[in-house]
């Protein structure tokens, strides 16, 4: 595995550690309990293999809400403004925004649930909450230090693994070069433009 790659893994769960801090400083020990700085590093590295792994299945499975939404949106535009594919937009973008809070909302309390006692939220409302601190910390803290999160775990699977069939090879064949136009066999059936 890349040095590189493991160190920015490492770098992301520690801030979504400060981000699940500040949403546990914010709303107080009445929605979010923790034991120490160790139990937010271990839920931010849950959350980070949560959101590699189950996010990209939550959100396939939210696909038929969110046609649904578009469809009430389509709906809503209509009784306002027969004309108006700018309200029907806004109300996808709101119905696609809720369902990505509400995904972000399960990450957070299945990682609370996996942490244990070490890290408690009360409730599903909690969760909520704690997620949204948790996106705006964590949003904060990258446009200030000017870090790009990427995920580990997401990487190898979409990009680097499945579409690059050279990955780990030493010295990769050299991509072959493509025929000139003249080099080209000719067909008279076809219209060059």
């Amino acid at each position: 595995m890349n040095e590189e790659k493991l160190k920015s893994f490492f770098r992301d769960a520690l801030i979504i550690a400060f981000g699940v801090l500040f949403a546990a400083w914010v709303l107080g020990p009445s929605h979010i309990q923790y034991s120490g700085f160790l139990a937010l590093l271990v839920v931010a590295m849950i959350i980070s293999f949560l959101n590699a792994f189950l996010r990209p299945m939550m959100l396939t499975f939210a696909i038929p809400f969110l046609l649904t939404t578009f469809g009430l949106g389509a709906a809503g535009a209509r009784l306002l403004n027969p004309r108006s594919l700018l309200g029907t937009l806004a109300l996808f973008g709101i119905g696609f925004a809720f369902t990505l809070w509400f995904i972000n909302a399960c990450i957070f309390s299945l990682a609370s649930l996996l942490a244990g006692n070490s890290f408690i939220v009360h409730g599903f409302g909690s969760a909520m909450l704690g997620s949204v601190f948790t996106s705006l910390a964590t949003l904060l803290i990258c446009g200030f230090f000017g870090v790009k999160r990427q995920s580990l775990i997401g990487d190898l699977f979409r990009n680097h693994v499945r579409l690059n069939p050279n990955a780990g090879m030493q010295n990769p064949p050299p991509p072959r070069p493509r025929p000139r136009r003249e080099e080209r066999p000719k067909d008279d059936d076809v219209i060059d433009i």
